[in-house]
Formats: structure tokens, C-alpha cells, sequence
């Protein structure tokens, strides 16, 4: 298995699981948010998948400068478009990795934002796992406590929580 095969397993897993967590946010919760600093449930769910798009620029590009004056982040307004958001960048990620050699992925990245340069000289394959997986798991994290504090049962993710004490993790 190539390394970007082995990406998009991984990514298609998550996917799921994350899936799983949005089925369950019905529009009523969508502009909690538990603390004044904290951004709504809605947009923390819309930022934990929007992230998943910047795959192609990650993969395809050698330098990305963000341009964060024209930056709009999603801000979905139902369950219904969260998991349209979803599938959407899923399938731009996956896309975007399809095919990768693994000597295409381990070239060296680059990042600016402001004129700035945040990071160099890190491997894509790195890259992606950062941004794209790492960056999905712990937005999804903090979106559990927002759901536990609603009272929204929480999923089963990488093993049992309190709402779904079963080991299986077929639906």
C-alpha cells in the first residue's frame, strides 16, 4: 500500500467516525457555544471538515500562502449541509492524494501567511497528517464537549463512551 493509499484509508475512516458525530447535531444546537471565546457548535463542526479540502494544496502545491484578509470560514447552517461540506471535501482530499507517488509526498512544503513564512522544508505526507487528520481529530474532540454539555449522546469513536458502552462498532 502506497503512503497516499494508506492516507486515504485513514482519512476515510475518520470521515466516518466524524460523520457520525454531525448526525447527531440537530440545527437547534447549532449556535451554542459554550463559552464566549469559543465559537458556535456550528462553526466548530463546518472548521472540523473544512479543513479537509486544503488537501489539494497541501499535495499539489510545493508553497501555500494563505491569505487570511480573504479567508471566509464555513459556517454551515444545518445537519443537512454540515455532511454535504463533508462528503464535498472528502472527496477534493481524497482526489487530491489519488495516485500521489510516495517520492511526490515526501517533497518538502511550504507555508506563508502574511508575507510570513510559518513552516518549511516539512514533508507533505507530514503535512497532511498534521493538517488535514491531526487538525480533524482535535476539532472533533472539543465538539464532543460541546455536545456532552447539550446532552447529544456522544458516538462511539476509537473505542465506548458512556452513551454507547458496546465494544462493536458496526451502526
Amino acid at each position: 500500500m502506497s503512503t497516499a493509499e494508506a492516507l486515504i484509508f485513514e482519512l476515510n475512516q475518520e470521515i466516518e467516525t466524524t460523520k457520525r458525530h454531525f448526525s447527531r447535531i440537530e440545527a437547534e444546537h447549532f449556535e451554542y457555544k459554550p463559552h464566549e471565546k469559543s465559537m458556535t457548535m456550528g462553526q466548530l463542526a463546518g472548521h472540523t471538515v473544512e479543513s479537509v479540502a486544503w488537501a489539494g494544496d497541501i499535495v499539489n502545491l510545493d508553497v501555500f500562502e494563505l491569505d487570511m484578509e480573504n479567508y471566509k470560514p464555513a459556517e454551515p447552517t444545518s445537519q443537512e449541509e454540515l455532511l454535504e461540506l463533508t462528503d464535498k471535501n472528502l472527496k477534493i482530499a481524497a482526489d487530491a492524494l489519488q495516485g500521489k507517488s510516495d517520492e511526490e509526498l515526501v517533497k518538502p512544503w511550504k507555508m506563508i501567511v502574511g508575507g510570513k513564512t510559518i513552516m518549511e522544508e516539512v514533508p507533505k505526507a507530514a503535512v497532511f497528517r498534521s493538517f488535514i487528520l491531526s487538525h480533524l481529530i482535535h476539532h472533533r474532540g472539543q465538539l464532543t464537549v460541546y455536545m456532552r454539555l447539550c446532552d447529544i449522546p456522544l458516538p462511539k469513536t476509537y473505542g465506548p463512551t458512556a452513551d454507547e458502552p458496546e465494544m462493536d462498532f458496526v451502526d
